[in-house]
């Protein structure tokens, strides 16, 4: 015979900060002995967030023209989920705050540097254009012009030593600027490694009820991934066959369950609407 608890939101005790520690507290102290435990049915959304202050993934610099020679410039970026081409606007957002573009003669901004996935090569490009010498016919400035042309120039993404985070994120090495100082003509840059831009790769939920002693994660009793599930959307994750873990025998106020990375970190889950159906059953 298998018992069956629902767990869900009224459980969290983290709700609007983190929403991913649950925690069923049973009528009375419960002795379990040769029993298992088994997530049967999980309805959770995708809604946890790949760029983030808390991953220290959501720092770049970019060097660009000043009025007196050339500068680098910070861009933070918000907190969220993002895509390569995501990434493009918020460092286009960025260069337009700080008047980094020129209008051409449709009144078109044009930028100089721009982020582009070529899946083809499983690999980020950075396109990074020289800017003209002398403004060409019928462009214009941008009213917040904040430089002056000069012979050559080439915009550089620079990641310092400290910005490994994004670097992962786009798979280029942190400590270097790209293209490399001196460039003086159009570069693409390429990811010298595979881009990491889903550092969270699953959801793993750990209980406290079980240990496996085959298991480097001893309390793992289920895991999935977005499956392909869009941001925002529920994640299909139909359950046919609950897997069993074993519980630990002994006696347990509560059934506690913790949603982390598949580094074991936890999972910050925006919308806290969950609901887990777990089963116990006699072995």
């Amino acid at each position: 015979m298998a018992y069956s608890l629902v767990i869900n939101k009224k459980n969290l005790v983290n709700l609007g900060n983190g929403n991913n520690r649950f925690v069923y507290t049973f009528p009375s102290a419960q002795e379990f002995k040769s029993q298992s435990v088994a997530i049967s049915q999980i309805s959770i959304y995708y809604c946890w967030q790949n760029i983030t202050s808390q991953l220290a993934n959501n720092l770049f610099q970019y060097r660009f023209l000043t009025n007196s020679g050339s500068g680098s410039f910070d861009v933070v970026i918000p907190d969220g989920n993002y895509e390569i081409n995501d990434l493009n606007t918020v460092l286009h957002a960025m260069m337009m705050k700080n008047g980094h573009y020129l209008l051409d003669s449709t009144g078109t901004p044009v930028f100089y540097m721009q982020f582009s996935l070529l899946t083809t090569q499983y690999a980020v490009a950075l396109l990074c254009t020289v800017l003209p010498t002398s403004l060409p016919g019928g462009w214009s400035y941008p009213s917040n012009k904040t430089f002056s042309l000069q012979n050559a120039f080439v915009p550089q993404l620079y990641l310092s030593s400290s910005m490994t985070g994004f670097a992962s994120i786009i798979g280029f090495t942190a400590g270097k600027a790209y293209p490399t100082d001196g460039t003086t003509t159009t570069s693409v840059s390429l990811s010298t490694t595979v881009p990491d831009v889903s550092p969270i790769q699953c959801l793993m939920f750990q209980c406290n009820l079980t240990n496996n002693p085959f298991s480097q994660v001893p309390s793992i009793i289920y895991a999935t991934t977005n499956n392909d599930a869009l941001y925002g959307s529920l994640i299909p994750s139909t359950i046919f066959t609950p897997l069993y873990s074993n519980i630990t025998d002994g006696y347990y106020q509560s059934l506690e369950i913790a949603v982390v990375d598949q580094n074991l970190s936890p999972v910050n889950l925006l919308d806290p609407d969950i609901v887990i159906m777990v089963q116990i059953k006699k072995n």
